[in-house]
């Protein structure tokens, strides 16, 4: 977060919904939005499409028309949604980790240390993430 006057500049790294699942790092399973705040304007900047910022313009236009909406209200809920990109990562993960308590219970499949160290991998980022946001 930087302020220069009365424009404020924050970086948010959202969870990569098409992230290969051999990914493990925070470049790789996240995408960065950049949201320049004001109290004239709000842009966003990324380089991959978000629906979760488009589907919320869209509501906007066509539940406000007349109505004045406050750039903050719509940086906190930007802000508020990168973070619930993360629900369905982490769904992700709790699925394959019951694969994975499965396949230790039930002796005749191979346990796939590779795969289980990639998890570990990816929750730790996403922790590491949501915490600094």
């Amino acid at each position: 977060l930087e302020t220069m006057n009365d424009i404020h500049f924050v970086i948010l790294r959202a969870y990569d919904f098409e992230a290969d699942k051999k990914s493990d790092s925070v470049q790789t399973i996240t995408n960065k939005v950049a949201i320049f705040i004001s109290p004239q304007f709000l842009i966003t900047i990324h380089r991959q499409e978000q629906p979760y910022i488009r589907e919320l313009f869209e509501k906007i236009n066509v539940e406000i028309k007349d109505k004045t909406v406050s750039t903050y209200a719509l940086a906190n809920e930007i802000m508020f949604r990168v973070t619930k990109t993360y629900e369905v990562g982490l769904l992700a993960v709790y699925k394959l980790f019951d694969s994975f308590e499965q396949d230790v219970f039930n002796k005749s499949k191979k346990i796939k240390l590779v795969q289980s160290y990639l998890l570990k991998r990816r929750i730790n980022i996403m922790r590491r993430v949501l915490s600094l946001m």
